[in-house]
């Protein structure tokens, strides 16, 4: 997942950066790092071929260890470069702190979304169009993140949502993966036959019910002109795609239709307990969830495919090429060393150190590992079939309120309410 800030906000700090000097920001605590940026000797002595130091702010302090490795590897393999790695909590407040008082870190992981553009725009991000090292990214992985033509970040791993299932189950049940919505709901008739629950749905929190339900989006047939006048808060039900926006409302109450009681009564922490401890056949979820799934039931048998649309040919995955990425600062002291470890960072070992250690799926093309539950998913992914995770453009009042839109649906069915408010959400809050 990747965190959101406001569009205000957003707009609030970037601006402050206009007005501010040269003072510096310690950025907070630090884990097994300095938050200070880094000494204005270090230009010239990286000139000179002396000994630099690069700081890599961290916003994903699940991977630490799986970083520390790699700054092993990378500094013995570079002895004049040291690695400073830097943790802090509140870590997308603290980096736009930081770029307002002209102390950006030399590289950062940072999320490709909406703020971060704020970011390119306003000129903090390095362009690094035409870096050797970006020849070894996926080009399906670097497209969605180009800004007017340019490349600004450098993708190491995807996240993607879709339908985790019980392989047992579906083997037991003589059920095959569905290419089709109504072939999913004749499943779920066969499962609830065999006196099993298809689906687990947790929606006690706005945030859960926004992150499963807008990987559901991608399968609208006329899906790019949706996007489009959402993102632009210019959503009109007249349009192509307005009766597409009723269906998925449809589509998502059959979920929970098919479903536990009381989807809003469960947590999210619940909701992984009681799919992996087989009290259903199927989660709707993202790629991150597989941690939580395996820790309360490590043996489980897991496999992985696409939210199935009307059609097959509607059938796509929704993916996010930004759940590890790097970019590195315009204004770096030491631009040599920075590239060079985030070029490391795209080396077959270390993406392959990463993906096996972290269960994602790489964006990196000499990286042959995939879990063995995404296999399906990244040969779809590979391929070029998937659409961006909707919400990387949505404001945090239109995923907010989107979120909460959807828990009424959960709880009346009422599906022209539903259409109606749905507009009114992007209409109202993705220009503010």
């Amino acid at each position: 997942m990747f965190k959101k800030l406001g569009s205000t906000a957003t707009a609030i700090l970037l601006a402050a950066s206009l007005l501010a000097g040269c003072a510096s920001s310690s950025g907070g605590e630090s884990s097994g790092s300095e938050a200070a940026g880094e000494p204005a000797s270090q230009a010239s002595e990286e000139a000179a071929g002396g000994k630099v130091e690069v700081e890599f702010f961290n916003q994903k302090p699940e991977i630490s260890e799986i970083i520390a490795w790699g700054i092993e590897q990378f500094q013995a393999a570079n002895p004049d470069i040291t690695v400073k790695e830097t943790v802090v909590a509140d870590s997308d407040q603290v980096l736009m702190s930081r770029m307002a008082a002209n102390d950006t870190p030399d590289t950062f992981v940072i999320w490709p979304n909406n703020s971060w553009f704020g970011m390119v725009d306003a000129g903090y991000v390095m362009d690094i169009t035409g870096a050797d090292f970006l020849g070894n990214v996926q080009e399906a992985a670097l497209t969605p993140f180009l800004r007017e033509g340019k490349n600004y970040v450098v993708p190491i791993s995807y996240n993607t949502s879709g339908v985790f299932y019980n392989k047992d189950m579906y083997e037991e049940n003589g059920l095959s993966i569905p290419s089709t919505w109504p072939e999913m709901l004749e499943n779920c008739e066969k499962l609830k036959a065999a006196g099993i629950t298809p689906f687990t749905t947790g929606a006690q929190t706005e945030s859960h019910t926004r992150e499963v339900t807008q990987c559901f989006l991608p399968m609208m047939p006329h899906y790019d002109a949706f996007i489009a006048d959402a993102n632009a808060g210019t959503l009109d039900l007249s349009k192509e795609y307005g009766s597409e926006m009723k269906r998925m409302g449809e589509i998502l109450y059959s979920m929970v239709q098919n479903s536990q009681n009381d989807v809003i009564g469960l947590s999210y922490e619940q909701t992984f307990a009681d799919f992996a401890t087989g009290k259903s056949a199927m989660l709707i979820d993202g790629s991150w969830s597989f941690p939580s799934i395996t820790a309360a039931n490590p043996d489980i048998n897991l496999g992985f495919f696409p939210i199935p649309g009307d059609t097959a040919e509607d059938t796509r995955a929704c993916a996010y090429a930004g759940d590890f990425s790097v970019s590195i600062a315009a204004d770096t002291d030491v631009p040599d060393a920075a590239k060079a470890w985030a070029g490391f960072l795209t080396g077959e070992e270390f993406a392959t150190y990463y993906a096996e250690h972290d269960g994602s799926i790489s964006c990196i093309k000499s990286c042959e590992y995939t879990p063995e539950h995404m296999a399906y998913q990244a040969e779809i992914i590979a391929s070029g079939n998937y659409k961006l995770n909707p919400d990387v453009y949505w404001t945090s009042a239109s995923s907010t309120a989107f979120g909460a839109a959807v828990q009424t649906l959960y709880m009346s069915g009422d599906l022209d309410a539903f259409t109606a408010e749905w507009v009114d959400v992007f209409n109202t809050n993705q220009n503010e």
